[in-house]
């Protein structure tokens, strides 16, 4: 009996990065090895990242790290990026453990590094953290960890009906209400299944 494979799928001694989603030849050795994910340059590069992380070289990796957009007294300045600021505000705003937070910060470190951005906004780094949380199962402590607010449109919206500043204030204070009584409503709910 022959069996006939799909067209598109990938040969049995290939497969797709995770990372950057090119298809490689696997190991001969082992071609059949289910555990290999990511093709040899980026399997360099992320086993580079985690060596830098386990060691503590914060050195090497500020190097690797995006600069991070910051308003300071109104003005944008660049900054170096402080990986123990998302440990600290995880520790602080989450009821995650240690082991879990460093587990969240180097699948970041996995995840972001490799694209290799040149900046972020703290709001970034925070709205890719959420992601991570709910990917990784964490889905009450993405819900401490999240950032309130609105869309740009939405606020655009707000501008556009009204010009009078104290019934745009309301209108954002009613909306960020909300959501922050919605979110509360959903750590419960996610804490208890």
């Amino acid at each position: 009996m022959n069996i006939v494979e799909p067209e598109n799928k990938i040969p049995k001694n290939k497969t797709r990065c995770l990372s950057c989603g090119s298809e490689f030849v696997r190991h001969p050795m082992r071609p059949f090895e289910d555990t290999v994910t990511s093709c040899h340059k980026c399997a360099g590069t992320i086993g580079t990242i985690l060596s830098i992380i386990d060691t503590k070289n914060t050195d090497t990796l500020s190097k690797l790290l995006p600069r991070v957009l910051r308003n300071k007294d109104g003005k944008v300045v660049e900054t170096a990026f402080n990986i123990g600021r998302i440990r600290a505000s995880l520790m602080q705003e989450t009821s995650l453990d240690e082991g879990t937070i460093g587990k969240v910060i180097r699948v970041w470190c996995v995840k972001y590094l490799p694209m290799n951005l040149k900046t972020l906004t703290g709001p970034e780094i925070r709205e890719q953290v959420c992601g991570l949380l709910d990917e990784m199962g964490h889905r009450d402590a993405r819900c401490e960890y999240t950032r309130i607010g609105m869309p740009i449109a939405d606020f655009e919206a707000i501008l556009s009906e009204t010009s009078n500043t104290g019934e745009r204030m309301a209108r954002v204070y009613d909306r960020i209400s909300f959501e922050y009584n919605e979110m509360k409503k959903l750590k419960e709910r996610y804490k208890n299944e």
